[in-house]
């Protein structure tokens, strides 16, 4: 399941059980529903939610997560993890502001239900970033050879060369002799690939000139194209 579909599909207001159908409503039956439904992993018992990152050497949670550093940048997808108190809390970041980030939970404050809460980046938490980010990234899987669709209208680049698309941005940020713009839906072959900084250009032909469309903006983690 993407990690989009995931914060549909389980409610704000709404209780959740384990996977396994055990203690509905806790912090932690809800962090292992993400974990099988999102990473796709059947989930195991290991305590309560400060177990989590305790227990953060151990080979389960090994498998699943790498703990991040004292100050380093969030994204979404990575699991916040309060050790305070008794049991201590766990939730998911969904978003991440210039002020703080937005978390799906559940349990918050002893409501056993679903909610999004914000919190400040001062907040004393440590943090575990998924190893599997297959589905909570909008990365478009694409090779050579491929005939996509753009999901979005798209910026046509003619003539280009690599220098010219290093970084995402709109027609006029370009240097290229010629530009246009694709309509959505428009389908094109991949004749090449190619990764820059992250982000995804494809390679095609437009009357047999060689020009290059986005494909995947890393910064937005925003896909253009349906494979």
């Amino acid at each position: 399941m993407k990690f989009s579909k995931f914060l549909t599909t389980y409610e704000i207001g709404k209780s959740y059980p384990a996977p396994d159908g055990t203690y509905k409503g806790e912090c932690v039956s809800l962090v292992k529903c993400y974990i099988k439904d999102v990473l796709g992993v059947t989930p195991q018992s290991i305590g309560d939610a400060k177990q989590y990152w305790l227990k953060r050497k151990e080979k389960y949670i090994k498998s699943l997560f790498k703990p991040l550093k004292k100050g380093a940048k969030l994204q979404k997808g990575d699991v916040a993890v309060r050790t305070s108190g008794v049991y201590g809390h766990i939730m998911i970041i969904q978003r991440v502001e210039k002020d703080g980030f937005i978390t799906i939970e559940q349990n918050n404050g002893g409501c056993r239900k679903v909610t999004w809460q914000h919190y400040p980046l001062t907040m004393d938490f440590h943090y575990l970033r998924p190893l599997n980010q297959t589905n909570i990234t909008n990365k478009p899987e694409v090779k050579q050879g491929d005939i996509v669709k753009l999901t979005n209208a798209n910026c046509l680049y003619l003539r280009a060369s690599k220098k010219d698309f290093f970084t995402v941005g709109d027609l006029s940020s370009f240097k290229c002799s010629a530009k246009a713009q694709l309509k959505k839906g428009t389908k094109v072959k991949a004749d090449a690939v190619d990764t820059v900084k992250g982000n995804i250009w494809i390679k095609t032909k437009i009357s047999g000139i060689d020009c290059y469309i986005i494909a995947y903006d890393k910064k937005k983690d925003k896909s253009y194209i349906k494979a």
